[in-house]
């Protein structure tokens, strides 16, 4: 088989190099772009009843806005016992839940009721937290109005 002409006289020079460099990125380019939109085909963290979804958002927001906005907060310390949280006066008494999530192993996440006594005063023990990050979320009710407080809190007693 007989090679053309212009493959024979072919002289390799700074255009061509130019243009494979050129070629090459755009074929990367693409394919980086092609890949991306085959991502969002299969996305799972899409959900499918999102109106629902972003009222229980905004129903969680309302009760942190809650917690947040009375006139004596509740306190929390990091003692060796473990975390406590100082609830104010007129908040004694009441009953709600707590939970504890682990971000780094899901099965310590741990979650129970509780009932605040006269002293004010939620211990969480130091036995029931393992060194590393912690989110805290402790829900309850007073009256007609629902708080939430989150803390995120590093142990290392």
């Amino acid at each position: 088989m007989k090679l053309p002409d212009w493959i024979k006289n072919f002289q390799w020079n700074w255009g061509w190099a130019l243009l494979l460099v050129f070629i090459t990125f755009m074929t990367t380019f693409l394919y980086v772009f092609y890949l991306s939109f085959k991502e969002l085909e299969t996305n799972e963290m899409v959900t499918e009843d999102y109106i629902a979804d972003e009222m229980k958002f905004n129903q969680k927001l309302e009760k942190i806005h809650h917690a947040d906005s009375m006139k004596t907060p509740v306190k929390m310390q990091l003692k060796k016992e473990g975390v406590l949280f100082v609830f104010p006066e007129k908040h004694k008494g009441v009953s709600g839940m707590i939970s504890l999530y682990k971000p780094d192993n899901k099965n310590l996440d741990n979650a129970w009721n509780f009932k605040i006594d006269s002293t004010g005063k939620l211990l969480i023990p130091a036995d029931s937290l393992i060194f590393g990050r912690w989110n805290i979320q402790i829900y309850w009710k007073k009256d007609s109005f629902e708080y939430l407080k989150e803390e995120k809190i590093f142990w290392d007693k």
